[in-house]
């Protein structure tokens, strides 16, 4: 009998002979190209989390500059407006007759 000489193709084919036929799950050969697309994708995946969180963080943050801004204006606003209130309530106090 020659030598039996295993190329990969039958080294998978000889594996899954060595199954037993009330096997749930057959072995599957190992597809290298497979596992890099899967490994690749994961990092895509995992570079568009960041990506988008990035975003969301500028977006954030910009919002919050905006938000101050407008907020130190009202204070402002606020600040003139109980000004004139007090000089107004004086100016009544000092002019008014006293009874």
């Amino acid at each position: 009998m020659p030598p039996v000489i295993l190329t990969p193709v039958s080294r998978v084919a000889s594996a899954a002979a060595l199954v037993p036929a009330f096997a749930i799950i057959p072995t599957m050969p190992r597809d290298a190209s497979r596992a890099r697309r899967v490994f690749q994708a994961l990092i895509l995946l995992a570079a568009m989390a960041v990506a988008f969180l990035a975003g969301m963080l500028t977006e954030r943050l910009q919002a919050h500059a905006e938000r101050d801004a407008m907020l130190r204006r009202y204070d402002q606003a606020l600040r003139e407006h109980r000004a004139r209130v007090m000089e107004a309530e004086k100016w009544q106090q000092s002019g008014a007759p006293k009874r």
